[in-house]
C-alpha cells in the first residue's frame, strides 16, 4: 500500500496503517540520523523524536508532496536542532562512533560475511572522514534511493548544489582510499 494510502486511513482512524508507516520508515530514518550523529542512544532519542513530530503533524502533511521527502525532512531539521543544542560535542566524537550498514540478513557464507563485515567498516571508516553534509548526501542517495532533486527538497537547496556536493564527496572517498594508513 502506498504511503499516501496509508496516511489517508489513518486519518480515518485506522491506527493500523500509521503503525505500518512506522514500521516502513523506522530503520532507514534510524540509519540517516545515526550517520550524522554516530551515537546509538541519541540517534534513538532522534529517531523517536522525529516519528512523534509525524504523528503529532501528519495532518498538515501536503499529500501532493512525497511522504518520503517529508519524513526526510524532518529527520534532517531533528539532527541539525540537536547538533545545535550539542555544541559540546567535539565533531571529531561524532565521526567516529558506530557503524554505518548492516550485513544482509539473506545467509551468505562464513566467508562472504566476514568479507562484507570487512568492506562495511573500511566504507564506515571512509564515510566518517567526510563533513556531514557529504556524507548525509552519499547515505540518502545510496543508502536509501533518493534522486538529487529530492534530497534537494530536504536540505531545501537546489539541485545543483546537491549534485556538486555528491560529486565532491566522491572524489573525496576516492582519495581516502587511495592514501594508504600509517604504520
Amino acid at each position: 500500500m502506498e504511503d499516501k494510502e496509508l496516511i489517508q486511513k489513518y486519518l480515518e482512524g485506522n491506527d493500523e496503517a500509521f503503525q505500518t508507516l512506522v514500521k516502513r520508515y523506522l530503520s532507514p530514518i534510524y540509519n540517516f540520523v545515526f550517520s550524522s550523529v554516530r551515537d546509538k542512544h541519541h540517534a534513538e532519542d532522534i529517531t523517536q523524536d522525529v516519528f512523534i513530530k509525524v504523528w503529532t503533524h501528519l495532518k498538515r502533511y501536503d499529500p501532493s508532496k512525497s511522504f518520503k521527502v517529508w519524513i526526510y525532512t524532518i529527520a534532517k531539521n531533528s539532527v541539525y536542532d540537536f547538533l545545535r543544542k550539542k555544541k559540546d560535542i567535539p565533531f571529531s566524537f561524532l565521526e567516529k562512533e558506530g557503524e554505518l550498514f548492516d550485513i544482509p540478513d539473506s545467509e551468505p557464507l562464513p566467508d562472504k560475511i566476514l568479507q562484507l563485515s570487512d568492506s562495511s567498516k573500511t566504507m564506515d571508516a571512509a564515510l566518517s572522514k567526510l563533513a556531514i553534509p557529504y556524507r548525509e548526501v552519499l547515505i540518502l542517495y545510496y543508502q536509501n534511493g533518493f534522486n538529487f532533486r529530492e534530497i534537494a527538497e530536504i536540505f531545501k537547496t537546489s539541485a545543483n548544489t546537491v549534485k556538486s556536493r555528491h560529486r565532491r564527496a566522491l572524489v573525496m572517498l576516492k582519495k581516502i582510499f587511495k592514501k594508504p594508513d600509517p604504520p
